[in-house]
């Protein structure tokens, strides 16, 4: 591991997450092993601090789950303070909750409908079933039906503005970025004070439906 700044990427998933580790990753930026993290998945909640450095202190920067799990930046930030912290976000709430539902459709599915209870538990994505302790402990399931559109976005949009509102005491931690606007990159290389590879254009990884969480 080299010295950068550490960066975490807290957006939900489907938010240009995929997209932000490649630019990291072109950049110099080591990046944490997504298996690895998303295995801790099912205890984040009662991991002791000390697992979560351990995990965190291997690489510069991390994305996805357990990142972008609500309130889990808050950890992060106390474990390692005066990190960086990025917040990617969609044009609006809709557009992930969509961009969401079709990737899910696309891999999980049986059919062309949105993935079933069974569809998501007979999935072996780390272990089988893993994608349900997902949406247990991000969408609160089963409380909240499964891709229930208005709580779903709720979840997505309450996220947003807790993320704002923490970082409110501390705005040089924070950058919020939606990577379809102008000045994406520009603003990336201004948050963590790096040089920009000559000509380099934002990735659009993952964009529509792929096959990587």
């Amino acid at each position: 591991m080299n010295d950068k700044q550490k960066v975490f990427c807290i957006g939900m998933n489907k938010s240009g997450t995929t997209s932000l580790q490649t630019l990291l990753s072109d950049h110099g930026y080591t990046i944490g092993n997504q298996l690895e993290g998303e295995m801790l998945l099912k205890n984040f909640e009662n991991m002791e601090n000390g697992t979560i450095k351990a995990y965190f202190s291997k690489c510069d920067a991390h994305q996805d789950v357990p990142c972008s799990i609500p309130n889990f930046y808050k950890r992060l930030d106390h474990i390692f303070p005066n990190s960086k912290f990025i917040l990617t976000i969609r044009d609006n709430p809709e557009i992930w909750y969509n961009s969401l539902i079709s990737f899910h459709t696309k891999i999980f599915s049986s059919t062309d409908s949105l993935p079933t209870f069974s569809d998501l538990m007979n999935s072996t994505y780390c272990y089988k079933g893993w994608i349900v302790d997902c949406m247990k402990v991000i969408f609160n399931y089963p409380t909240i039906p499964l891709y229930d559109k208005t709580e779903y976005i709720a979840t997505y949009s309450n996220h947003t503005k807790a993320v704002k509102e923490y970082f409110l005491s501390k705005p040089k931690q924070l950058l919020i970025l939606n990577l379809s606007e102008k000045n994406g990159v520009e603003n990336i290389s201004n948050f963590l004070g790096i040089k920009l590879l000559k000509n380099y254009k934002m990735p659009w990884l993952n964009r529509g439906i792929d096959v990587k969480i």
